[in-house]
């Protein structure tokens, strides 16, 4: 059975901090609670998880950035 939630482990936040991406901006910009990544592994619908990807690429305004993730992963 296909789960209707993604999950977005909060070790994303160091993944943001290597991309110097700002964790709170990044939320707002996505329209996510402020302490997502605070309460451990956050469960994301659909639409919140797209929402935090174009978030990201939208902050990070590098079309470099998938290259960027796999350098700093």
């Amino acid at each position: 059975m296909a789960s209707d939630r993604f999950i977005l482990d909060p070790g994303i936040r160091a993944l943001l901090r290597d991309l110097r991406i700002p964790a709170g901006r990044l939320l707002r910009r996505a329209q996510l609670p402020a302490g997502l990544f605070q309460a451990g592994p956050a469960a994301l619908t659909p639409e919140e998880y797209f929402r935090f990807w174009d978030a990201l690429d939208a902050e990070a305004a590098d079309p470099g950035l998938a290259v960027a993730i796999g350098q700093a992963i």
